[in-house]
């Protein structure tokens, strides 16, 4: 799952006649999303609708995994034109990336984009036992917390379960929230919402809140199985009459230690509470979103978004043990591989923060640790390093790989040359980083992309062993600012990246300018 945070690039069409208006806006790769149990389909998230025939050719798409390129079997579009969902041949891994190109949105523009993604934490499956459900259906994702489940299965009922299940491990207590926007009603007892249950057997002990269309009226129910193989019951959970529920709306269930309470909302911040009950149920939990059409062979469709959980996960009290030692100009950090991920962050005075945007290597047998060289010369003052706890961090190398470094005139991370002109142009400064790692990609990347201000006019240029000595690049690539790109396959030995902002531009003496490190295959 990756989320790109940007701004639509729009335009405004006039029609001349009534002088009318519209804004048009070209479309962008935003995310990639795919959970485990179902890591063969990626779907693509993309700001504004795709054409036919290009949003579903496979030739516009290229995956990448640490294997290498994986085959594309089918693409498919849905129904809103933004989502293309890729069939695979075989699943991706941890890690992915995703090219598009050649790719036609409704204003006529070209897409060429790309991005990198993880597989989400969530897991995906069918709770029934032989045949129910049938089918099974599937579950399509593109966004963080946005789901197209699709399934038949004879429901949450009775003593046995028969449903689908989007679900997230989690230990002791937790706050759980998600919007319903779409519940097709196949029966008049078709159910989606969320859940919290022990195990995924189907007469496992279980909790939850769903939305189902009760006599053509969409309505809330609130339903346990308290004792395994049991019975289930809203009895001594719902609290008075099933609320009604058109339009859909907000569904939350809490834990608090052995407290469970359900909620239903218009706008999820505003809560009124439809259920509660206290039950000794298991220290961990399964939960997420669940999702039957109550008739098996005949499937519904239930879409959900900003689903979110707030809990401690396993592996969350396993914490990493950092140490460093000295190699070569470089500090190597190093930490154990932990359930979550860690990576650095650093500070000179134990109030501000900062993450620290270096590459990080897998090491040890089966990638048992991480490994993070850092310049000895990163900063110019006494400095604390720390770990803090991400949901991914994006290990080197992967097939691709995207990153970064920050570098300062004042931070001492890098080397003020005090040149006043680079490749011909004047500049107030150029910053040399130095001692950078091999990177040994067929492709490599290096642009002032993100940098602050952001309408600097900069002046970039790398250089690399052998000694070589590459044209500079002034602000040539549109959106990207200054951009250098290597396309062979020669393996590259200790990067120089040098930097500078033109005169003809405002500088601060506080100027920071990051540069954006991309590589793939």
């Amino acid at each position: 799952m990756k989320i790109r945070s940007g701004i639509l690039r729009c335009f405004v069409a006039f029609t001349f006649v009534g002088l009318a208006s519209q804004m048009i806006c070209r479309a962008q790769l935003f995310s990639i999303n795919s959970i485990t149990n179902n890591a063969n389909v990626v779907g693509a998230f993309f700001g504004v609708p795709l054409t036919l025939p290009s949003a579903t050719n496979p030739a516009n798409y290229t995956v990448y995994a640490k294997t290498g390129a994986i085959s594309i079997a089918s693409v498919a579009m849905q129904t809103n034109g933004q989502v293309v969902t890729l069939t695979l041949a075989t699943n991706v891994g941890e890690f992915f990336y995703l090219n598009v190109s050649n790719l036609v949105d409704i204003a006529s523009n070209t897409v060429d984009d790309h991005i990198l993604g993880f597989i989400s934490d969530f897991g995906n499956s069918v709770v029934g036992t032989g045949g129910d459900p049938s089918p099974a259906g599937q579950v399509i994702t593109a966004r963080a917390g946005a789901f197209d489940i699709t399934t038949s299965g004879t429901g949450v009922a009775g003593t046995n379960d028969h449903f689908r299940f989007v679900y997230q491990p989690v230990i002791s207590n937790f706050d759980m929230t998600v919007q319903a926007t779409r519940l097709d009603q196949t029966s008049v007892d078709s159910q989606a919402g969320l859940m919290a249950r022990e195990f995924l057997t189907p007469g496992s002990r279980t909790i939850q809140t769903y939305f189902t269309p009760t006599s053509g009226t969409n309505e809330i129910q609130s339903t346990m199985r308290t004792a395994t193989n049991g019975t289930t019951t809203s009895s001594g959970f719902q609290v008075g009459g099933p609320p009604s529920a058109t339009p859909l709306r907000w569904l939350r269930l809490t834990r608090t230690n052995n407290l469970f309470t359900a909620y239903h909302g218009s706008n999820g911040v505003d809560w009124t509470v439809s259920a509660v009950t206290t039950q000794a149920f298991a220290s961990t939990l399964n939960i997420g979103m669940m999702v039957s059409s109550r008739t098996n062979g005949t499937n519904t469709t239930a879409s959900f978004t900003d689903f979110g959980t707030a809990g401690v996960r396993p592996g969350d009290d396993i914490l990493p043990t950092l140490s460093v030692v000295p190699s070569g100009t470089n500090l190597a950090f190093t930490w154990n591989r932990t359930p979550r991920d860690f990576t650095m962050i650093a500070s000179t005075n134990l109030i501000d923060w900062a993450l620290v945007l270096a590459p990080i290597l897998e090491a040890g047998t089966n990638a048992s640790s991480r490994l993070m060289n850092i310049p000895s010369d990163f900063y110019s003052t006494p400095s604390f390093w720390r770990l803090t706890r991400v949901e991914r961090v994006i290990p080197d190398p992967p097939l691709s790989l995207e990153t970064g470094l920050v570098i300062s005139l004042l931070n001492g991370n890098a080397i003020n040359t005090n040149a006043n002109t680079l490749c011909s142009f004047t500049v107030t400064n150029a910053i040399t980083q130095t001692n950078m790692n091999a990177l040994p990609f067929s492709k490599v990347t290096f642009s002032t992309a993100s940098q602050t201000p952001d309408s600097l006019d900069t002046v970039l240029r790398v250089r690399w062993l052998p000694a070589t000595s590459p044209p500079c690049d002034d602000d040539s690539a549109g959106l990207l600012k200054s951009l250098q790109r290597f396309t062979n396959s020669a393996t590259r030995t200790n990067f120089t990246l040098i930097v500078a902002v033109k005169t003809n531009t405002p500088t601060t003496p506080t100027l920071t300018i990051k540069v954006a490190i991309t590589v793939v295959p």
